[in-house]
């Protein structure tokens, strides 16, 4: 039950998660995280399939925001940065329900993808789900 404040300033210019360790008086040792992004990203495991000019492949979604989502793959897939690709997943909600959307890849690291979404409009059951589970 205390707390410490402390000047992060010299983290602003650093564009991604910022990780840190803290200690309590009682010598346990944390982890603290501060995250630069504009929404936050909820941890979930939703199975899915990615469609591109290279082919079609099974895929992972690891994260999701409202702006994107980060996929994990057990084969290197054959992508450029700013192809538009489309990724169909199965959501955790009670329909199960299912999702095609049209994405934009963004970052690209051996078996993980970060993707934009070519459109922040979300009028189907992604969009009741962006609502009401990350709020």
């Amino acid at each position: 039950n205390k707390t410490k404040w402390m000047d992060i300033s010299r983290f602003r210019d650093h564009q991604k998660e910022i990780r840190l360790k803290g200690t309590c008086p009682c010598g346990h040792v944390f982890k603290v995280s501060i995250e630069r992004r504009r929404h936050f990203r909820k941890p979930v495991r939703f199975d899915g399939n990615i469609r591109y000019q290279g082919g079609q492949e099974p895929v992972t979604v690891v994260d999701l925001s409202r702006l994107g989502l980060k996929i994990r793959t057990a084969a290197a897939l054959e992508l450029e940065k700013n192809e538009k690709v489309v990724l169909e997943f199965t959501l955790d909600d009670v329909s199960n329900s299912k999702v095609s959307k049209e994405m934009i890849v963004k970052n690209i690291r051996p078996g993980n993808y970060g993707l934009a979404f070519a459109s922040d409009e979300h009028y189907d059951k992604l969009g009741n789900y962006l609502a009401f589970q990350l709020g």
